[in-house]
């Protein structure tokens, strides 16, 4: 017998206060994902380095510490990014394997980030 999958989609209609937390989180996250690609490009420019996602995530306890904007950010969520740029790198590096259109990661604008504002900012119910 053929298992079934359900999903559920829940509708979220936070507070102005909660909104503007989604808001900085969402920029916080896009802010450590660039940072993070920009490290790469310069380590490997520099020192012929290549850094890993692992390398990345270790350094995200010196970068609470050294930043109080992210000490509100739970470190699961701030792995996340890491996890997705890790998932850009080996997804571009297998396209160049196979010689196809490679596509380096690229810096995301606010737009180019996947839950951006575009997607909160839908007129919503008061």
């Amino acid at each position: 017998m053929p298992t079934t999958l359900r999903t559920y989609k829940y509708r979220l209609y936070p507070t102005r206060p909660q909104e503007a937390a989604l808001f900085e989180t969402l920029r916080l996250t896009r802010q450590l994902y660039n940072a993070a690609l920009e490290q790469r490009i310069a380590a490997y420019r520099k020192q012929g380095k290549t850094i890993t996602g692992y390398d990345q995530q270790r350094e995200l306890i010196a970068l609470k510490q050294e930043c109080p904007e992210f000490r509100g950010v739970y470190s699961h969520v701030l792995q996340e990014p890491l996890e997705r740029l890790e998932k850009a790198f080996k997804a571009f590096f297998s396209r160049l394997k196979r010689g196809d259109k490679a596509g380096f990661p690229r810096f995301k604008s606010a737009q180019r980030w996947a839950g951006g504002p575009t997607n909160l900012m839908r007129k919503r119910p008061r």
